[in-house]
């Protein structure tokens, strides 16, 4: 579908930084699925989140990323250097805890 005129979210998407990115997800798809699979292959049932979140932590650690759980049990990571007092700041967020966990890793599978 051609992205209508007058749209500011289809004006962002044709910035040229925006369109790299898209563009840098699209080739790593299949990566992305299999970075997937392994957080989700980590069992983290409700209010025993723990594993998920030291895996995660870790992964943005090898990343380059400062990283760190904070007492609520949420991984808070940045890239270092990069936050800037007064620039403005992107959050992701996502829950870590699943219904079910699975009984072993590959019952999680695309």
């Amino acid at each position: 579908m051609p992205l209508a005129a007058n749209d500011p979210v289809a004006d962002l998407a044709r910035t040229p930084s925006v369109r790299s990115a898209l563009e840098w997800f699209r080739k790593e798809r299949n990566w992305i699925n299999e970075q997937h699979l392994k957080v989700c292959r980590v069992a983290a049932p409700t209010f025993l989140e723990e594993k998920r979140a030291a895996y995660l932590e870790e992964r943005f650690r090898e990343l380059g990323w400062d990283a760190a759980t904070d007492r609520a049990g949420n991984v808070v990571a940045s890239l270092p250097g990069r936050a800037l007092p007064g620039e403005g700041q992107v959050a992701i967020t996502a829950h870590m805890d699943t219904v079910l966990a699975p009984r072993v890793p590959e019952d999680i599978s695309i």
